[in-house]
């Protein structure tokens, strides 16, 4: 079955109904209009992609997985008006968009013995096939994979989330759906690790999801609990060792859905050493890779690691910048060397405006993450602090969401709380 995302269909019309300038660059206006003929995923570039045909020539659009803004999955209806199947169509004028029911779902109770459920099977807002308390299910391995698990019966289900926000409709519901996956293909994902994600709640500006502070809570795959509370404390106690949880070597089945193809880039990052390939073990260590984690673990235990850091977060290739900013939030201890980089990075980067967005600069991305490595390290030397005050001096007229960032920064090392109303400041 060809990809979809939100409502957004193969070989149909589409019609703009926003400005939007995509991760590459690309930018649309408001009533562009074109044919989307492919989507997909690529977890390498933690990115959706689309090819369309626009103005008579094929176009691909990229958007970062991890943005918050712009089209994205679960937003492309904000973006985009669905035409008719027949290129040849005329696209028809945005146009309010219609209530879309609910359907059938499966009622509580109903057993499969043990089975997978058949696929299209709607769960409602239950993601797993059992009558636990849904408080129990975890998801398996990586978060937001569609595989979610039970922690009380060990029931395994794959899924995939359809639904409505409401924001367009009024009518707000979720619902998951089974994906049909083969018994092979549904023992080999229940040896997998179950997965908890505990984020902490800083006094930050929204950053992208791969900046996120959180701590990666990996349990044992036969790990049963009868209650909430039961399964909180064991999660507590394997806060920090994930490096004691034992991973299938078993090789994935033939047969896995390209849904799940992470499950399959993870276990790639297992086989890893200190030793393996650089560019692999760097490829693999980029921000928001599912084998981020471990290739990083492995890149720090090289004799040459902080060279390899710093050579990455100079470097002008996004791989290579992402994964220097993954080694430098794992390395401890902090290498004493590391503040006098991430300054000499910062002072270096372009103010060139950013096309399109007025107020912002090309170069705002990349000093939002070594803004956000500086915090996390608590890099607070007298040093460090005087080179971001007069970094905020330099930005005021080029890009002021980046001062207040900075204010965010210093009243962190600082140990102040954030300011009341966050806009342009200067200490």
């Amino acid at each position: 079955m060809a990809m979809t995302i939100d409502h957004l269909r193969p070989d149909h019309g589409v019609c703009v109904l926003r400005d939007f300038t995509d991760a590459r660059g690309h930018s649309h206006s408001a009533g562009a209009t074109g044919i989307v003929r492919r989507m997909g995923l690529d977890w390498a570039q933690r990115e959706l992609w689309i090819d369309w045909e626009h103005n008579g020539a094929p176009e691909r659009l990229h958007f970062a997985l991890d943005s918050t803004t712009g089209p994205g999955n679960g937003r492309m209806r904000e973006y985009f008006e669905v035409g008719a199947y027949d290129p040849g169509t005329t696209l028809p004028a945005p146009r309010e968009a219609k209530v879309e029911a609910e359907p059938p779902r499966r009622v509580r109770g109903a057993s499969y013995s043990g089975q997978h459920p058949p696929a299209e099977t709607n769960l409602g807002e239950v993601a797993v096939a059992c009558d636990c308390d849904p408080a129990l299910h975890r998801a398996v391995l990586i978060e937001f994979s569609g595989v979610k698990a039970c922690m009380r019966c060990g029931t395994v289900t794959v899924t995939r989330t359809i639904g409505d926000d409401g924001r367009h409709t009024g009518n707000s519901w979720l619902a998951y759906l089974a994906v049909g996956v083969s018994p092979s293909v549904l023992h080999w994902l229940s040896q997998w690790s179950r997965v908890t994600v505990r984020r902490h709640g800083l006094n930050r500006w929204p950053t992208t999801a791969v900046l996120d502070q959180r701590d990666v809570i990996y349990l044992p795959a036969d790990t049963r609990c009868e209650t909430l509370a039961e399964l909180n404390a064991l999660e507590s106690k394997l806060l920090g060792r994930t490096y004691e949880i034992s991973f299938p070597t078993a090789q994935p089945p033939v047969d896995l859905p390209k849904q799940l193809e992470a499950f399959r880039y993870f276990q790639a990052a297992l086989r890893l050493t200190p030793e393996s390939d650089l560019p692999r073990l760097l490829s693999f260590a980029q921000l928001g890779s599912p084998g981020s984690a471990i290739a990083v673990e492995r890149l720090l235990r090289r004799p040459d690691a902080f060279e390899v850091m710093v050579t990455a977060l100079r470097s002008s290739e996004a791989v290579m910048q992402s994964a220097g900013i993954a080694m430098a939030r794992a390395a401890r201890p902090v290498d004493p060397r590391l503040a006098d980089v991430l300054i000499e990075i910062l002072n270096g980067l372009s103010f060139e405006p950013l096309p399109d967005v007025p107020g912002r600069i090309v170069s705002c991305r990349r000093f939002e993450e070594i803004l956000v490595v500086i915090a996390d390290l608590k890099l607070a030397s007298g040093d460090v602090l005087a080179a971001l005050k007069a970094l905020q001096r330099r930005l005021i007229r080029h890009d002021s969401s980046l001062v207040s960032y900075i204010t965010l920064v210093l009243r962190e090392l600082l140990g102040e709380p954030p300011p009341s109303q966050q806009g342009p400041y200067l200490p």
